[in-house]
């Protein structure tokens, strides 16, 4: 049987971290992580992201990307909030090596590892929000 991919295995590794005391989020990629951790010179960093280490910084919370993409083509990293065609939606989370969507209507979660699942959830999901900035978004999930 051939397995198809869709890009989790090997997705593009980048991160987006919130910041709550600006109220914004800071989108970056893995190389420019390691350039803001290891350079010995900040002005050879390719992003300056040593804010991300920064003892008064340790609110930040820091999101994985998927490697998934909603229906409208938008990256899904976690703490997304999706929103299914059939009305119900889900938060996206990270946990012993698999992401996860948490039903926000019912009280279990669905690991993203299956491929099924994984088509199913691309073609008829979107990102709505994320739990940071439209945590409305939580207490707002339909019946």
């Amino acid at each position: 049987m051939k397995m198809e991919n869709y890009g989790i295995e090997n997705r593009e590794i980048k991160f987006r971290a919130f910041d709550p005391y600006k109220k914004i989020i800071i989108h970056y990629t893995l190389d420019e992580l390691i350039s803001s951790i290891w350079s010995e010179n900040p002005k050879d960093n390719i992003s300056d992201l040593s804010f991300l280490w920064e003892t008064d910084r340790t609110e930040l919370q820091k999101m994985q990307y998927t490697g998934l993409k909603d229906k409208n083509g938008n990256d899904i990293y976690e703490g997304d909030i999706i929103e299914h065609d059939k009305g119900s939606r889900g938060v996206l989370y990270f946990r012993d090596g698999c992401f996860f969507i948490k039903s926000l209507k019912h009280n279990f979660s669905t690991p993203l590892k299956n491929v099924k699942i994984i088509k199913n959830y691309t073609i008829n999901m979107k990102v709505i929000g994320n739990i940071f900035e439209n945590p409305e978004l939580l207490e707002k999930a339909p019946n």
